[in-house]
């Protein structure tokens, strides 16, 4: 391989790499972008909830159920930057406290105190 070609191959690559660190910085901004707005939700909700004594992790993890009921332990934790073990402990915390017997019922109550202490 001449030296030209070399050098061509190797500016190929930088770009390459480049591109995937930009694309991985976007993602990262949109992460923590969802996350924040995700906390202002949470803020609104947390007055909903008094009698239950839900912690911050728990309003986020019900926050999210509230926005979509069908995600997985695993995606709860990515989404909140927590193991999956954390999820589901906090998970099987709301759930007793609530008094629900899935995450669907959950996701139910979530929806309906949400409501109630933004109105």
């Amino acid at each position: 391989m001449n030296p030209w070609s070399r050098l061509q191959w190797v500016n190929k690559k930088l770009k390459s790499i480049e591109i995937q660190k930009a694309r991985m910085r976007l993602e990262t901004d949109k992460l923590y972008k969802e996350r924040a707005r995700l906390r202002e939700i949470m803020a609104a909700e947390l007055r909903g909830w008094p009698n239950y004594h839900v912690t911050r992790r728990e309003s986020e993890v019900l926050t999210l159920l509230a926005t979509n009921p069908l995600l997985t332990n695993k995606e709860i934790a990515n989404s909140l930057f927590i193991t999956e073990r954390t999820a589901k402990f906090h998970l099987s915390s709301l759930l007793k406290k609530f008094d629900a017997t899935n995450r669907g019922e959950l996701a139910i109550i979530s929806e309906k105190t949400t409501k109630e202490a933004v109105q």
